[in-house]
């Protein structure tokens, strides 16, 4: 069942949708779980090879699975440790392009904040880390910064903390020039 719902959204977005992505690989359930950044590559890496193998099962190219593939990493406190994930986890995709095919394409890759780091009781701690976090994704060349709110473990989030996450990285791309 899993097979032919895969071939015709492959199909239709083949024809249809030419820039669409299908597949998205996103490893923040195993982090929020207890995963280490090392797991979080080797399951992006499997799944990877699972869909490789379903969609030439299904008669696909390579091409068509790597160019609907993206790639979501929750980015946790470790400045330096979320960049390297990030940024392995572009090396190792390379690799295993490589062993397909010889033409380049890079993953798309979305970097979320951690739901670990959120405390109810200190919202304005929470604005911080979620800073630290959105430096660290946009220091690894993320395609797309997903930012949580500083409050929204208090109940619905304000106005100020949706802007707030929304003006982060704007933020930091001024402060940085």
């Amino acid at each position: 069942y899993i097979a032919h719902n895969i071939k015709e959204l492959l199909g239709f977005s083949a024809s249809n949708m030419p820039f669409a992505k299908v597949f998205n690989i996103n490893t923040e359930i195993y982090e929020s779980s207890g995963a280490t950044s090392s797991q979080q590559l080797g399951i992006m890496l499997a799944t990877l090879r699972y869909y490789i193998k379903l969609s030439l099962d299904l008669g696909f190219s390579v091409k068509d699975v790597f160019s609907r593939t993206s790639l979501s990493f929750s980015v946790n406190r470790d400045i330096f440790l979320e960049i390297s994930k990030i940024r392995a986890s572009r090396i190792l995709w390379k690799k295993i392009l490589d062993e397909y095919s010889s033409e380049l394409i890079n993953p798309y890759i979305y970097a979320l904040s951690s739901g670990q780091t959120i405390s109810q009781f200190s919202p304005y701690t929470n604005m911080l880390r979620g800073t630290q976090q959105v430096f660290s994704a946009l220091l690894s060349g993320a395609d797309a910064i997903i930012n949580t709110c500083f409050d929204e473990l208090v109940g619905q989030s304000t106005e100020t903390a949706r802007r707030t996450s929304r003006n982060v990285s704007i933020i930091l791309q001024e402060e940085a020039n």
